[in-house]
């Protein structure tokens, strides 16, 4: 499931205005899952056509003139399907590497809040300081966990951004016929202000079905190997989707 808004005393201050992105991953999974499955479809269409390609045309069970004309239409159909093929792989892998990086910029945004409400704890608690410093620093930690996480946001529709004429990785459409493969981690988007606002955590980015981590993915599943690489020159991908990270703030779905 989506990953949820963090929660907490100060998480408002931290994450509004701008500080959280309104997308919803899942969108992306389900939707590179759904052209997942039709890319199994055409896989078997061309599968079936190859095969009876060799049975009818190239064992020599019809031969002749009508026999090559036919011949040659039914090789331009295959073209037709190996090139459909590649722009299913174009839109699969796009999805996939957009949904990671919007799950990646939450988690990392999460790990912020989350370890400048630790550092918020802890100042409550110290005896040395007076009420005044304390709302001071307080203040000064909110403030610069916002202006982190509103940085991230801001990078994260950036590299959306650069990816508009995404391409498939190298090997990317037998990398989708094979799921096991396993999937590189995607790397961290924080650049924190302060570096006491860095959470110790382990890196929580991936998916195995609806996890944080990544793991082999089931067949049609949302993880695939070489989805988040960097975004090459190619097929052109609509710039619209970028307005998502903006939207307006919709229920979330719980951790």
């Amino acid at each position: 499931m989506s990953v949820a808004r963090p929660t907490g005393k100060y998480s408002a201050p931290m994450l509004d205005p701008d500080g959280w992105p309104q997308a919803d991953e899942d969108t992306f999974y389900d939707q590179a899952q759904k052209y997942h499955q039709t890319l199994h479809e055409v896989t078997r269409v061309l599968e079936i056509c190859r095969e009876q390609r060799v049975r009818v045309f190239e064992e020599g069970a019809w031969s002749g003139a009508a026999a090559n004309t036919t011949n040659e239409a039914l090789g331009a159909n295959i073209d037709q399907l190996m090139t459909l093929q590649d722009y299913l792989a174009t839109v699969i892998t796009w999805h996939r590497h957009t949904a990671d990086l919007i799950e990646q910029a939450k988690s990392d945004i999460g790990d912020r809040v989350d370890a400048a409400h630790r550092e918020i704890a802890l100042l409550e608690r110290d005896l040395a300081l007076d009420y005044e410093k304390k709302v001071t620093a307080i203040h000064s930690l909110v403030r610069a966990a916002h202006a982190a996480n509103v940085g991230v946001v801001s990078r994260t529709a950036q590299l959306i951004l650069e990816s508009d004429r995404w391409r498939p990785p190298k090997n990317g459409l037998k990398d989708l016929h094979n799921p096991k493969t396993p999937t590189p981690d995607m790397p961290s988007l924080m650049a924190p202000a302060d570096p006491k606002l860095v959470s110790r955590r382990p890196s929580q980015s991936g998916r195995a079905g609806h996890g944080r981590h990544h793991a082999p993915a089931e067949p049609g599943g949302r993880t695939v190997s070489g989805a988040t690489q960097p975004p090459a020159r190619g097929c052109a991908r609509p710039r619209w989707y970028v307005r998502l990270l903006f939207a307006r703030p919709t229920s979330r779905k719980a951790r």
